[in-house]
């Protein structure tokens, strides 16, 4: 049905029809997809977004109303099972069951899962198999399985977690140009070390946190640079280091000022995005305050 609302983009623009397709596809296949008869190949799809001028994105909120990505249904997912809600799993499980799209499909399924466990609706026969199968069966990970890890990775075993971290560590340290366009990439790379140190830490598997701390540094220095990533970088090591008793204390002291500069950061970002709305706030007061003293005059 997209190539109805391709149609009505294009009428909007109005673009011929010979604009778009010529050099692409036939005349007569154009036709029929405009008319939601023919299905195009995502290539052939492309080229005919650019003809329009029209992004993916913006096509697919125009087609269906809200722009929703996977990423989206796993952050949804994720918020309402850490916040115990399982009305909104409920919901959502819904919303994908029944989709075309075989990936919001799985992730109706993950969402079913999660609103059992919230609502202790099983006989204890629950199980992430599902979850874990298509994890050791994707060979190549690209961001979706890596996300679907770092969000489920404290109910993984540990030596699942141990395999999964390696295929998520082989798409991080592959992604150098997606580091680049994507501002999201900084924040994922950091999330998957600080809960895969976290989680090792608690297992008591000092080895092998130091040595994805110097896989980390490794890392970072071949991808990129971002705050975020050296603050996590820092964190992360000092928190090996509460571990050594020889460095306890220093460990103790520089994880303080650590956390003591995040709230600083954080109370001076809220106090000038404060300041910024005042001072907006007392500029336009007497706009609109003129603005109806002329109209009633």
């Amino acid at each position: 049905m997209i190539g109805l609302t391709f149609r009505k983009i294009r009428m909007q623009k109005n673009i011929t029809q010979k604009e778009v397709y010529t050099g692409i596809v036939s005349r007569s296949f154009f036709q029929k997809f405009e008319k939601g008869l023919h299905s195009i190949s995502v290539e052939k799809f492309q080229e005919l977004l650019n003809r329009i001028n029209v992004s993916y994105d913006e096509f697919m909120y125009e087609h269906h109303g809200k722009l929703f990505t996977t990423d989206d249904f796993l952050v949804t997912i994720f918020n309402a099972y850490w916040n115990q809600d399982p009305h909104s799993l409920t919901k959502l499980h819904n919303k994908l069951r029944f989709s075309s799209n075989q990936t919001e499909v799985f992730l109706s399924r993950v969402a079913l899962l999660f609103k059992l466990i919230l609502s202790k609706e099983s006989d204890g026969d629950l199980s992430f198999d599902f979850i874990f199968n298509y994890l050791d069966r994707i060979s190549s990970w690209t961001f979706f399985e890596t996300k679907l890890f770092n969000n489920i990775m404290s109910i993984v075993p540990s030596k699942k977690r141990n395999q999964y971290f390696k295929k998520a560590q082989f798409f991080f340290d592959n992604s150098k140009g997606l580091a680049a366009v994507n501002s999201e990439f900084a924040n994922w790379h950091s999330h998957l070390y600080v809960n895969f140190i976290h989680l090792t830490l608690e297992e008591k598997e000092l080895n092998r946190a130091k040595s994805a701390i110097e896989d980390m540094r490794i890392s970072r220095q071949n991808l990129y640079t971002s705050e975020r990533n050296e603050l996590a970088y820092v964190f992360l090591k000092n928190l090996i280091r509460l571990y050594d008793k020889e460095e306890r204390d220093q460990a103790i002291a520089a994880l303080k000022k650590i956390t003591d500069l995040s709230q600083i950061v954080n109370k001076l970002n809220n106090e000038t995005y404060s300041k910024l709305v005042i001072t907006h706030q007392e500029k336009t007061v007497p706009f609109h305050t003129k603005a109806k003293t002329n109209q009633s005059d």
